[in-house]
């Protein structure tokens, strides 16, 4: 007759064999999003990376208000959001009859300080470029138009 302690810590075979196969799906779970958004560990470029981040910055419920003028785009990016050890160029231009015109524009150095674009050579044709289709306004908030975010990044 076998003593009541010889069955505690005992378990079924497949009870265990399912619990540890589904610690190793969730593993592999977590792995792969930690993948996804650590940085460093994705295929984006960083003029791709830098154009989502600027527009998280110079939106306002989804749309780059450029009635509201004067804007200093300059001090709204913030450094986070050009990369770090590069040269950025930040334009927005709308479109009027067909013809692009530039309603706000920003350059930062290699640590994402701003610079005055007097002061500064345009960008290299070896520039790395993002560009993202973005609603702005011209005259009022509902008059929304069609715009184009484009960030150029080089070293």
């Amino acid at each position: 007759m076998l003593s009541p302690r010889a069955n505690r810590g005992q378990t079924e075979p497949i009870a265990a064999l399912v619990a540890v196969s589904a610690f190793a799906v969730g593993i592999g779970i977590y792995g792969a999003y930690v993948t996804d958004t650590l940085p460093g560990t994705s295929e984006r470029t960083p003029e791709e990376t830098a154009v989502d981040l600027v527009w998280a910055d110079l939106e306002d419920d989804g749309v780059y208000l450029a009635h509201e003028r004067p804007r200093n785009v300059s001090s709204e990016i913030g450094p986070d959001a050009v990369p770090n050890g590069k040269y950025s160029h930040v334009a927005v231009e709308v479109y009027t009859d067909g013809t692009p015109e530039t309603v706000a524009e920003a350059r930062f150095d290699d640590r994402g300080h701003s610079l005055s674009l007097e002061d500064v050579d345009d960008p290299p044709n070896s520039a790395g470029v993002a560009s993202r289709r973005v609603p702005v306004t011209i005259e009022t908030k509902a008059d929304v138009r069609s715009g184009t975010l484009t960030v150029e990044v080089w070293s």
